[in-house]
């Protein structure tokens, strides 16, 4: 498959792993239109992202988001300013990332899905395909976990975390954490 940047059209990568979900991405030159040194440039990130049609979240090598696109707000259900600064662990509102230190700093942190997968992809570029992962929300009378599946690709110096679905489960499914 061929991978192209989705705003000026330069290849990629060309002959890859057909298996792999996601054939546009950015190219270095268009990232830098985006990202300052210092962070994102206000609204550029997201009006870049939102020409994505999949929900997806611009993050840094420590789980940071740094942009959100309009569909990934909906998939979500939080805005881009709210979700902007966060950690992937708060922009799913996960259980562990509301205790003291916050999320990547409890033990389940170690072995959540989406943390370990996107800052593998920051780490070593290899993408991370249509993994399911699950947050679980322990607080109120009906406890319920939101059941993702995710894709990553590495940008630049960041990851593009694509949310390929999106499901509410009830907590005593018995399903796994992740």
């Amino acid at each position: 498959m061929k991978c192209v940047c989705a705003w000026c059209g330069s290849v990629l990568r060309d002959g890859e792993d057909a298996s792999r979900p996601i054939s546009h991405g950015i190219c270095s030159p268009c990232m830098a239109k985006f990202l300052q040194d210092d962070g994102v440039k206000g609204d550029a990130t997201g009006a870049a992202l939102d020409r994505i049609a999949a929900p997806v979240l611009l993050v840094d090598g420590q789980a940071v988001v740094l942009g959100a696109n309009r569909e990934a707000q909906r998939a979500l259900g939080q805005e881009a300013v709210a979700l902007q600064g966060l950690r992937s662990g708060d922009a799913v509102q996960c259980e562990f990332a509301r205790l003291p230190g916050g999320c990547g700093m409890q033990e389940p942190c170690q072995t959540c899905l989406l943390r370990v997968s996107l800052l593998r992809t920051h780490d070593t570029g290899e993408p991370v395909v249509r993994l399911a992962t699950a947050r679980e929300d322990g607080g109120g009378p009906s406890p319920e976990r939101l059941r993702l599946t995710i894709s990553t690709e590495q940008v630049g110096k960041t990851v593009l975390v694509r949310v390929d679905e999106v499901q509410e489960v009830p907590a005593e499914s018995g399903k796994p954490r992740g």
